[in-house]
C-alpha cells in the first residue's frame, strides 16, 4: 500500500514538473510596416495561426501590430518575425518587427482569436 502511494506521488510529481516545461507560454509584439500590410493583414494573421506552438494571434488591440501567444521553448519572437518576413507573397512589402515592450501573456477578450487545438 505504501508503495504504491509512493509511486502514485513520484508519478503525479513528475507530471506537473513535465507539463510545466513542456508549454512556456510567451507573447510576442510584432509591428507591422509597409505598403500591403493592411491588404495582407488577414492572410499574416492566418499562416501565423497555422504554426505549430501558437495558440493566439491579437490583431485588434494596436493598429498595425500583432500579439502572439506561442510556446516560448519551440519558437522565439524573432522567428515568429521572420516567419512573417519571408511569406512569399509580401515580397517584402510587409515586415514584421519583434517590439520589446511590457506585453505579456494575459489576453483580454477584445480582438483576440483563440486558435483551435491541433
Amino acid at each position: 500500500m505504501l508503495r504504491s502511494g509512493l509511486a502514485a506521488w513520484i508519478i503525479s510529481l513528475w507530471v506537473v514538473h513535465w507539463s510545466n516545461e513542456a508549454y512556456a507560454l510567451e507573447r510576442a509584439a510584432l509591428a507591422l510596416s509597409g505598403p500591403d500590410c493592411r491588404l495582407s493583414h488577414q492572410a499574416i494573421i492566418e499562416m501565423l495561426e497555422r504554426l505549430e506552438g501558437v495558440t493566439r494571434v491579437e490583431a485588434e488591440t494596436i493598429p498595425d501590430h500583432l500579439l502572439v501567444d506561442h510556446d516560448g521553448l519551440r519558437r522565439t519572437g524573432e522567428e515568429l518575425a521572420g516567419f512573417v518576413n519571408g511569406l512569399a507573397g509580401l515580397q517584402g512589402r510587409c515586415r514584421a518587427t519583434v517590439m520589446q515592450s511590457c506585453i505579456t501573456a494575459g489576453a483580454g477578450p477584445g480582438g483576440a482569436r483563440l486558435v483551435p487545438e491541433r
